[in-house]
């Protein structure tokens, strides 16, 4: 079974500014040509514009800690009131393609969208498209891509229906086919939410929450899929600060068989911070 994040086993990677609502991080990697590509976002109080950019930076494979900015994309060009978690992905035919969580302006509505480029110093939003729009009755967000011959996308779901106080609640689905993968349980660490945010052979980490208190603050837990569904088997993992964020958890295997995790962690100043951690085989 994997482990569960240590916080004490963690070093910084990125750093935002100190302060409430501050966030850099809900990362997800990708190695690819002998790098480490990593996609995340930055984050500022709502009256500071929320998700204001998305960035892709690169590091060589055996650093993965000290990075170089590849690209950005600002959430005007987006047409987006704020952007949330992207994901990376190289098509069997040499694309790069940059998925984008968008929020929709004056709405708790989320969709994604994608970005195409011959190589991720391309990426520009003039290729913008639309590929999971949600609906009405829900919004849909932070794409966790696994690529094998085929491409599966995991995506987390929030209702439209139960007024705006509610639309924080989410379950994890299969984008493609609308199926659901993971959901809350009643009496739950978890209780109030579900995100899968990281896919390692059988196994999952997933974002929990047990009440609206805890949005923007989520911890993390371990599941392991039993042939339909996820189901948790450990957990949770936090942060020793602040409100214990520990979340968005991207999971990449090196070439010797470590795995190494990135994830958005609560920082003493009030702010979120982008930290890595390196799981070493037994």
């Amino acid at each position: 079974m994997l482990p569960l994040p240590r916080w004490e086993n963690s070093q910084p990677v990125l750093h935002t500014v100190r302060g409430t609502g501050n966030w850099i991080g809900a990362a997800s990697a990708l190695i690819q040509d002998g790098a480490i590509y990593l996609a995340y976002r930055e984050r500022h109080p709502v009256d500071q514009g929320r998700g204001n950019r998305a960035y892709v930076c690169r590091s060589p494979l055996d650093d993965g800690i000290k990075f170089d900015l590849v690209c950005d994309i600002d959430k005007s060009d987006m047409d987006a009131q704020s952007l949330e978690r992207p994901a990376l992905d190289v098509t069997p035919e040499g694309d790069w393609d940059l998925y984008l969580s968008c929020a929709t302006f004056n709405s708790k509505h989320w969709r994604i969208d994608k970005l195409r480029a011959s190589r991720p110093e391309d990426f520009s939003a003039t290729t913008r498209k639309t590929v999971f729009p949600g609906s009405a009755e829900f919004g849909i967000k932070d794409p966790v891509l696994v690529r094998d011959q085929d491409l599966k996308v995991w995506a987390t779901l929030h209702p439209l229906t139960e007024g705006d106080d509610n639309a924080d609640k989410m379950i994890s689905v299969d984008a493609c086919s609308g199926n659901v993968v993971m959901e809350p349980e009643p009496g739950t660490w978890y209780s109030r939410g579900t995100r899968i945010t990281a896919i390692l052979g059988e196994y999952a980490y997933f974002d929990g929450r047990a009440s609206a208190v805890q949005n923007f603050e989520e911890r993390t837990g371990l599941a392991r899929w039993n042939g339909s569904r996820y189901v948790p088997e450990a957990g949770p993992a936090s942060s020793p600060f602040g409100g214990g964020a520990l979340r968005y958890v991207s999971a990449i295997k090196l070439p010797d068989g470590d795995v190494r995790l990135y994830y958005e962690s609560a920082t003493k100043y009030g702010s979120h911070e982008l930290r890595t951690e390196l799981l070493t085989r037994p």
